[in-house]
């Protein structure tokens, strides 16, 4: 998964989408930005259970985009879901003893801001106004 402070919200693509049950086929029509300004299809769904690691956050709203075949990742963290944990970046330079030119060099924490007993219910769940929610959608006429 890529850790994409520039991305509004989180994406997945399709086969992933899928394989984890998600009826994304009847999920709202959009376009989100791509590199170069280019637009690409998405669909915007809601989740019943978004789970990081040992983290059930609950609902939240997802991108399915299609993936290119050779990308080197199938989803996109996404500022939707990132603002709300404490971030900590541990990245190794070359002055470090066991820094690796062939290994990747940073380490990403997240730690949640809020309880996780505080989740909301899927019924609760109000994508445009939640701390998961939407930030900016454009819907295909």
């Amino acid at each position: 998964m890529i850790f994409d402070t520039g991305a509004t919200m989180t994406a997945i693509d399709e086969k992933l989408a899928t394989r984890c049950g998600y009826k994304w086929k009847d999920g709202v029509d959009t376009t989100i930005g791509g590199i170069g300004n280019s637009a690409l299809p998405a669909k915007i769904i809601t989740v019943p259970s978004l789970i990081l690691d040992s983290y059930d956050i609950g609902p939240n709203s997802l991108h399915v985009i299609k993936f290119p075949e050779d990308a080197n990742t199938k989803a996109v963290l996404g500022m939707n879901v990132i603002r709300n944990f404490k971030t900590t970046i541990d990245i190794k330079t070359r002055e470090d003893e066991d820094y690796d030119v062939t290994k990747p060099i940073g380490l990403i924490t997240l730690t949640p801001k809020f309880a996780m007993s505080d989740k909301p219910q899927l019924e609760d769940f109000i994508p445009s106004m939640h701390r998961f929610g939407i930030w900016n959608v454009n819907k295909i006429q």
